[in-house]
């Protein structure tokens, strides 16, 4: 069980040696959504992606920034990211190398590394993500391997945002239903949510269908959600602002539709506070909001511990946070298919290669490392701004 696993790559480090690093490439990729995307916050269509690439001597390793254009979702923007990487992260990652014979760290070493630099998850876990990837580069094995999983293929969710209209959206849904995805969220607001919600729970009735709110409603507007209660939704994710937990805890004592949180759960502690209030019943797991692998584990733990549903969400990332995340949903601890949309949904030109889903499920990655390396010149090809820090007495670095 997950409570048992070490997190530690000590295994990794006797099979792949002591990888030294040389330097942390930076790069911002400008991607798009290949449909843009309609929620309460507005319209998703840039995607910039802040990649980092951690060269050691002995393999590189790739991780993925999920900070989107803008700070609508989190405190956290791709341009903020590179910049808090740039001048917060590596310093302490090369100072602490540096101290420690110039090795790359392990994963239990992460979080004495970054605690000097305040929140920033999303950026500490691209960094998170950087490293093991390299180790298991080194060591020769997949991320599934590492983790140990119990499945060789994960239940596949997909999203629809905000349409223009009912129509819109039924045929929304039945492209993905005819695709073979067997849960479906709908994004909604006070203005679009009990009427395109009963038509298609009306059309669908064997889909598991749930709806996402991103902290639109209030006090005011929480009858709405009530009137969606006897709709056979899987859940109601993130009714209200994140920080409104007693609200969410009253409407989650009235509904006998599961409550789920997610923009609320930025940490163990976060998520934590809300079960003790009685603020979820689901929890909405990712791994780059509460700060990297390490802490989603943990997470995961925490709620089969404490009977909490919780699934893998996603953040329109490409196939290397992707194919993350479908090792998380592999492990088999969770209650609910994950946002595993196959990238060719969201991310045009995605790198890392988007993912194929067959009859609902996605496969899961086996070869060395968290995902495939991008074709050669295929991150360049597509990066609008990039920066090569060096380690101390590496002048240059690069393959």
């Amino acid at each position: 069980m997950i409570g048992e696993m070490s997190l530690t790559t000590a295994g990794l480090r006797m099979d792949a040696g002591n990888p030294q690093i040389e330097a942390v490439e930076i790069m911002t990729l400008d991607l798009h959504l290949s449909r843009p995307v309609v929620t309460s916050y507005g319209v998703e269509d840039a995607r910039p992606v802040v990649i980092a690439r951690i060269i050691t001597s002995v393999s590189d390793g790739y991780g993925e920034c999920a900070a989107l254009a803008t700070q609508l979702y989190s405190d956290e923007s791709a341009a903020g990211a590179f910049a808090v990487i740039e001048d917060e992260l590596f310093p302490q990652l090369a100072a602490w190398s540096s101290g420690h014979g110039g090795r790359l760290p392990g994963m239990m070493e992460m979080g004495e590394i970054f605690s000097y630099v305040l929140g920033n998850p999303m950026a500490k876990a691209c960094i998170e993500m950087a490293i093991l990837d390299a180790w298991l580069r080194a060591a020769g094995a997949s991320f599934g391997r590492w983790l140990g999983v119990c499945d060789d293929e994960a239940d596949a969710g997909a999203v629809v945002g905000i349409t223009g209209g009912i129509g819109e959206l039924l045929g929304r849904v039945n492209d993905l239903v005819m695709s073979g995805y067997r849960r479906v969220k709908i994004k909604i607001s006070p203005l679009r949510d009990i009427e395109p919600v009963r038509v298609v729970r009306d059309t669908f009735p064997h889909l598991s269908l749930c709806v996402d709110a991103n902290g639109s409603y209030d006090q005011d507007s929480m009858y709405r959600i009530e009137q969606m209660d006897g709709m056979g939704l899987a859940f109601i994710e993130q009714p209200f602002k994140r920080d409104d937990l007693q609200l969410s805890a009253r409407l989650a004592s009235i509904l006998d539709t599961p409550v789920c949180l997610d923009e609320s759960l930025g940490s163990i502690a976060d998520l934590d506070r809300a079960s003790r209030l009685g603020a979820l019943d689901v929890a909405c797991i990712k791994p780059a909001r509460m700060g990297g692998i390490g802490p989603a584990l943990e997470a995961l733990s925490y709620c089969v511990g404490r009977g909490i549903g919780a699934y893998i969400g996603g953040m329109y990332d490409t196939g290397l946070g992707r194919r993350a995340n479908t090792a998380l949903a592999c492990l088999g601890l969770t209650d609910y298919p994950a946002d595993l949309g196959g990238g060719e949904l969201f991310v045009e030109g995605d790198p890392f290669g988007a993912l194929e889903v067959k009859e609902g499920k996605v496969r899961l990655y086996g070869d060395a490392g968290i995902a495939p390396v991008p074709p050669a010149g295929s991150l360049s090809a597509r990066c609008s701004k990039s920066r090569m820090l060096c380690m101390p007495g590496h002048l240059s670095a690069g393959r």
